[in-house]
């Protein structure tokens, strides 16, 4: 009901006042994964590549409305109104090889959240996950088999989802299985990663910086705080040996509650991350912080129509996200005031 209603609310308003007002008075940070011709099954269930000449465009689509400004100005809380900035995550073969070059050709900054691990060798975690999910009928019935036993075991594999894996549980599900095998099929389902040369290339480049997005593409959020630590500073050892690397951090996944928490940002912001950045789409008001938004693009953003469509759709949906909050938390509230459990029912 609330996205017809968004839908519809949406149309009237693309080339409104309401467009206006959020272009002149928010920052907006846009991310991408991939930039190719020739995506990979994983980047195509999940809407995660955009092909070179739609980058491109939407590339100039962005400049026409915001003015782009480096990551430097973010991590020295220099940011003013009316600008943007493009990111990307994971470390995806396509994203240096097509979309870092055409930025560079338009003196765009840029910054590209690393996971450095499967750089050397050791595959790509969410890639991975993902094919066991999709394509791997072993670990489907697996999966199902660990969950009928769930009553008689504490050993279940958790993992209806790629936000609910665990690396542990994965790790002890793998020594049953032909390991090199399966990373060979995940690689070929999730496409070409960045190499240590593309990582030498883009440091040359006055436009092109790197951060961090932990040693492998894990959920922040399961993890414990060692874990966690440990994935971070790992990633930030091999990071740090770039001149354009930044103390900036990408959370994997991205997701309010499920993917990130108080207790992850404490922990990070503790080691050192100055910036924080979601993948929950909506419109940052709020500059010179330490916390920010990101809102996704993909291939069906092919006009300037499409990209008003998008800022308005994440700018009503976030406002939604938050009255239903306070709703909610109203009604929580209010429930423990009749039962006497709450001392502050206003």
């Amino acid at each position: 009901m609330i996205g017809m209603l968004l839908s519809s609310v949406e149309t009237r308003l693309a080339n409104s006042y309401l467009f206006d007002y959020i272009v002149n008075n928010s920052f907006c940070v846009f991310l991408y994964h991939d930039v190719t011709d020739n995506a990979s099954r994983f980047c195509e269930a999940h809407k995660l590549s955009v092909p070179t000449a739609q980058f491109a465009e939407q590339v100039q689509i962005i400049g026409r409305y915001f003015k782009f400004i480096t990551p430097k100005d973010v991590f020295q809380r220099s940011v003013p109104l009316q600008s943007a900035l493009i990111t990307f995550d994971d470390g995806l073969a396509g994203c240096f090889e097509n979309g870092l070059h055409i930025l560079d050709q338009r003196n765009t900054p840029s910054i590209v959240f690393m996971n450095m691990e499967p750089l050397d060798g050791p595959v790509f975690w969410s890639g991975m996950v993902d094919y066991l999910l999709q394509e791997d009928e072993l670990f489907q019935k697996a999966s199902i088999e660990s969950r009928q036993h769930s009553s008689q075991t504490t050993s279940t594999m958790n993992c209806d989802s790629i936000l609910d894996c665990h690396p542990a549980q994965l790790d002890h599900y793998l020594q049953r299985r032909d390991r090199e095998d399966v990373f060979a099929k995940a690689r070929e389902y999730y496409g070409p990663f960045a190499t240590r040369e593309h990582l030498a290339e883009a440091e040359k480049s006055k436009f092109s910086f790197i951060g961090n997005h932990l040693f492998n593409h894990f959920n922040a959020a399961i993890l414990s705080d060692s874990q966690l630590t440990d994935a971070y500073l790992q990633n930030n050892q091999a990071l740090s040996t770039y001149r354009n690397h930044l103390n900036m951090f990408s959370y994997p996944f991205g997701q309010p509650d499920s993917c990130y928490n108080k207790r992850t940002h404490r922990t990070l912001r503790s080691l050192g991350a100055e910036i924080l950045f979601s993948a929950l789409p909506a419109i940052n008001f709020t500059r010179n912080d330490v916390f920010y938004y990101r809102i996704a693009m993909n291939d069906a953003i092919t006009s300037d129509e499409d990209f008003r469509y998008l800022l308005i759709d994440s700018f009503l949906r976030f406002r939604y996200r938050i009255l239903k909050n306070r709703f909610i938390w109203a009604k929580k509230e209010a429930s423990n005031f009749i039962s006497g459990r709450s001392k502050h029912p206003y």
